[in-house]
This record gives C-alpha cells, sequence and structure tokens, in this order.
C-alpha cells in the first residue's frame, strides 16, 4: 500500500504552544455574544495542533 502524503499527523493532546492575545473579528465576537459559537473550543483545537481539513 503506497502511504499517503498528504495525511496530517493525529492533534497532539498537550498544546503545541502558549497563546498570549486573543483577537475576535467582529463577526466572530458578534457570533460569541449571541451564544451561537464558543470561540474558546477553536483556541483549544488549534494549540493542539488540530487544524481541521487544509487544501
Amino acid at each position: 500500500m503506497i502511504p499517503n502524503p498528504f495525511k496530517r499527523p493525529a492533534p497532539h493532546k498537550q498544546p503545541l504552544f502558549t497563546p498570549s492575545t486573543l483577537k475576535l473579528s467582529e463577526k466572530v465576537h458578534w457570533l460569541a455574544r449571541r451564544g451561537l459559537i464558543d470561540p474558546l473550543a477553536y483556541v483549544q483545537r488549534h494549540v493542539r495542533g488540530d487544524w481541521g481539513e487544509i487544501d
């Protein structure tokens, strides 16, 4: 079987880096204020190396 050169490694359980300042875009802030999204969940995924599907 030929290995997939585009396969990403599994995200880490521990953070890869320590985030400092977090700035939300105006639209993300609008959604968060209304309880439609939780930006912290996305930040936590990001610092563990889970960047979703990347083309």
